[in-house]
């Protein structure tokens, strides 16, 4: 009977601290979530990359797509998904964290090339934009192992 107690009052006390302390929830898109003051809009340059490294490897493994909706930033945790809005023109698009910038690149965040476009200034080649974090893409399942294509 005491143990019972013992393992309630214990139960209890966990789901209070977690709730308490803001911890991750699910938005309606199934994308795990910090609490929301956790991380401030940004607001600063964008700048693009497109040919010069379509098909490379990013900073997170992945290979380069400049028809894919992904982004470079220099602090962000790999795979997080954030709203990027254009200031000058309002539009915005939801891009997924792969990269770091290359060293000396400055600005806030480098988008794709299909992001680029997406916001109105691949013409331009820099923007000021907004960043919002949305939250976590779980991650997909790296690619095939050699042994599997022999």
């Amino acid at each position: 009977m005491r143990k019972q107690i013992l393992a309630r009052v214990c139960g209890a006390s966990v789901a209070i601290i977690v709730l308490a302390s803001g911890a991750a929830y699910a938005d309606p898109h199934g994308l795990p979530q910090s609490a929301p003051s956790s991380a401030p809009d940004q607001i600063g340059v964008a700048t693009w990359y497109g040919e010069d490294h379509d098909g490379r490897v990013t900073a997170s493994g992945e290979r380069f797509d400049m028809y894919g909706l992904t982004a470079a930033h220099a602090a962000l945790p790999f795979n997080s998904v954030v709203e990027v809005t254009n200031m000058d023109n309002g539009r915005s698009v939801d891009l997924r964290i792969t990269d770091r910038p290359e060293p000396g690149q400055g600005g806030l965040i480098v988008v794709s090339k299909a992001a680029a476009a997406n916001l109105g200034f691949s013409e331009a080649h820099s923007a000021t934009v907004r960043v919002r974090v949305i939250g976590l893409q779980q991650q997909a399942a790296g690619p095939p192992r050699s042994s599997q294509w022999r």
